[in-house]
């Protein structure tokens, strides 16, 4: 308790629970989709090495550069997200402290 305000409440522990639920299914989606789309890059380049029409292709020189750029996209969307709801909580605490240090003292 800093200046007669509860700094964690159940509800800003709630909202900061919710933000790092979302920044993990944020992380997990973009990276996800950057692996799928590698498989169907390599897919692709594969079937026409197959056919003739094309190089042959390694999927390590395809999925290996695709994973790297996807955790690094996914973990800075992730953390940027997250980033915002730390500070949504931390002005919600800024603005309460503001208004007790500023609200008229009652005295019993």
């Amino acid at each position: 308790m800093k200046d007669g305000v509860e700094i964690f409440t159940r509800k800003r522990l709630i909202a900061l629970g919710l933000w790092l639920v979302l920044a993990i299914i944020i992380w997990n989606t973009l990276f996800d989709d950057a692996v799928n789309s590698a498989a169907h890059r390599y897919i692709v380049a594969a079937v026409y090495a197959s056919r003739g029409q094309g190089p042959t292709v390694s999927m390590d020189a395809i999925m290996q550069p695709a994973i790297v750029h996807g955790a690094w996209l996914a973990t800075g969307c992730a953390t940027l997200v997250l980033a915002i709801g730390v500070a949504g909580v931390a002005w919600s605490i800024w603005q309460e402290q503001r208004r007790a240090v500023s609200a008229p003292q009652t005295q019993n």
